[in-house]
């Protein structure tokens, strides 16, 4: 019978260097290789600049304390849809003026701008409140 000759050391021995150094080296050359999209925001005019410049047919749209508020009366979301829908039906071309207090939600004005296109609305307006 033949005897082979066995050890209790390990098969290889692995260097985490190397490894670190390569991974270093990657991050470095796709940070400095990528370009930056900056993206921009929505441009915004204080409230009462430019009433000269309202179109003849508008509706507004306030943000205030976390309530939206749609020609002055408060409406649920579900109300907006339907109420923004019979008056784009009955006044074609009309024009949406969101007005917001500084505090407001991202994510608010993105469901209501859709929810407006939905309805038929192309031209919108972004102001700030007092």
């Amino acid at each position: 019978m033949i005897k082979f000759k066995t050890s209790q050391k390990p098969f290889y021995n692995f260097q985490h260097t190397a490894l670190t150094d390569v991974i270093f080296l990657l991050m470095i050359f796709f940070l400095l290789t990528s370009s930056f999209v900056i993206q921009e925001g929505a441009n915004l005019r204080p409230a009462g600049q430019g009433k000269s410049a309202l179109p003849a047919k508008f509706i507004e749209v306030k943000f205030v304390s976390g309530q939206v508020f749609l020609d002055d009366r408060p409406v649920s979301k579900k109300e907006y849809f339907l109420k923004l829908q019979s008056q784009v039906a009955v006044n074609p071309g009309l024009h949406l003026i969101f007005k917001a207090a500084s505090p407001t939600p991202l994510g608010n004005f993105r469901y209501y701008l859709e929810k407006s296109q939905e309805a038929g609305l192309e031209n919108f307006t972004f102001e700030l409140l007092n």
